[in-house]
């Protein structure tokens, strides 16, 4: 748990990452709602707007508490959300856990690259974290890629560790220290 703090607003050549609004909603939904992009997440695609406030309200409180940080990809170009990336942290250690969703309309341009490499620079400079953990099911080839690009390693396989809709999932747990 971390104490609040003001959350920092990255700015890349294509991107800006801040914390979460519930102004984002609309945008949340168009691909929380996309069983592409729900594939290899933990939910199920999203029903509503309004469900989607009441995630973003949550999403927001944890911020406050100290439990997660969840940040908003735009892409400056269409002034438009277009992604989530978040941290999770963790009561008495000083590491933050990874987590991220693009909307489908923008896989394989190079953005969830972009994102997550500032968004690693940001979590050992802001944060000061010692670690960022980070875990996806085997089957996510591009998660896979994405983590190794950037150094992650390896520290845990745990057949069936995650069900989701009656189907078991393996997890792949991955560390990147901070050097």
């Amino acid at each position: 748990m971390l104490q609040y703090k003001t959350a920092p607003v990255i700015e890349t050549d294509r991107l800006i990452i801040r914390i979460v609004s519930i102004s984002d909603a609309q945008d949340f939904f168009e691909f929380c709602k996309d069983p592409k992009v729900c594939t290899y997440l933990t939910f199920n695609p999203y029903k509503s707007v309004f469900y989607t406030k009441h995630i973003i309200n949550n999403m927001i409180n944890a911020y406050i508490h100290g439990t997660d940080a969840n940040f908003s990809i735009i892409y400056k170009k269409e002034n438009k959300v277009i992604g989530s990336i978040s941290l999770h942290f963790f009561e008495n250690e000083n590491i933050g856990d990874v987590g991220y969703l693009l909307n489908s309309s923008y896989w394989n341009k190079g953005i969830m690259s972009e994102a997550l490499g500032a968004f690693i620079k940001m979590s050992f400079d802001y944060y000061n974290f010692d670690a960022l953990t980070a875990s996806y099911i085997s089957d996510n080839i591009a998660s896979s890629k994405l983590l190794n690009k950037f150094n992650f390693k390896m520290t845990d396989y745990i057949e069936n560790g995650l069900i989701k809709n009656t189907k078991n999932y393996d997890l792949v747990k991955m560390i990147l220290e901070n050097n």
